[in-house]
This record gives structure tokens, sequence and C-alpha cells, in this order.
């Protein structure tokens, strides 16, 4: 049920479908809520997890946005080896949303893969089926943004930006 919920968030996002649902959000407490949501299983990993935001309200989907923050900490905390960093900024365009660790990163050449439907790139084992960053890349999308991975050095960044309107 949850991997035929993730591929029709994607199909929505990537349709539009979801632009007529689009509100006033505070992305800030978007992100707060999914920080302190994610934050006893980073303590339980032991995991030092930062987080820093400037106030942004952009127009957007609330529950795709929580979904693609979730992701993108989730890998983090899944795969960081000691920390774990959050930022929320605002810029002149919109916002962009940073999550960065520590962990053995995904190397420049499967980057574009790692956003594919189904792919896990660097994956230890059976768990998930590889959706979760495509979600994040769909919600950029809708959102007339981007996701970005980038060498964290050690580990991976991920930049999620996305349009004040």
């Amino acid at each position: 049920i949850a991997t035929f919920t993730a591929l029709i968030d994607i199909a929505r996002a990537e349709g539009g479908i979801s632009r007529e649902t689009m509100e006033a959000v505070d992305l800030t407490q978007i992100v707060r809520d999914a920080y302190d949501l994610f934050e006893p299983l980073a303590e339980e990993k032991g995991l030092a997890f930062g987080f820093e935001a400037q106030s942004v309200a952009i127009r957007g989907h609330r529950a795709l946005l929580m979904q693609a923050v979730s992701n993108l900490i989730h890998n983090a905390i899944k795969y960081g080896q000691g920390a774990v960093d959050v930022r929320v900024i605002a810029n002149a365009d919109g916002a962009e949303i940073i999550v960065a660790d520590d962990g053995p990163g995904i190397p420049s050449e499967h980057r574009a893969d790692a956003v594919k439907r189904f792919k896990q790139v660097g994956a230890q084992g059976p768990e998930g089926v590889g959706l979760g960053l495509a979600i994040v890349d769909a919600c950029a999308r809708l959102h007339r943004g981007a996701l970005v991975l980038e060498d964290n050095g050690p580990g991976l960044r991920a930049r999620l930006s996305l349009a004040a309107k």
C-alpha cells in the first residue's frame, strides 16, 4: 500500500494535478515538524542532529512537501554516521531546504539514477523500494524547483529548491 501511495504521489506531482490544491504554507514549520518527527531516530542512532532555519513561506502542497522533506531526512539518518544537518534558507526566488549527512554519499556518476523510480543507489539491503528520492524530485518540479545531490565531503548534501509561487 505504501509503494502504491508513493507512486500515486509521484504521478500527481508529475502531472501537475496537485497544483490545484496548493496554498500558502509555512515552509519553515513543515521542515521543523519533519525534524521533530525524526529527532528520536537520530538520537537513537547517536547522531548529532542540527536544525537551522530562516522564516519562509511559499505557495505549496503541504502533504507532498512534508513527504519530500521526511524522505530526505530519513535517508540522511539512515546513511549518516555521525551528523545530519537540516537547513531552510530563504532566497529571492523562494527557498532551499538542505539536508546533509556524513555517510558514504552517492558518487557523482550515480546521482542521476538515484532519483529514478525503483533505483537504490548504494543501498545496503532490501530496505525500501527506491521511491524516496523520486518523490522528492517530483515534488521539486511541481513546486518549480529542483533537487540537486552534491558531495558533502564526506557524505551527501541534498539541496531542494522551491519557488515562492
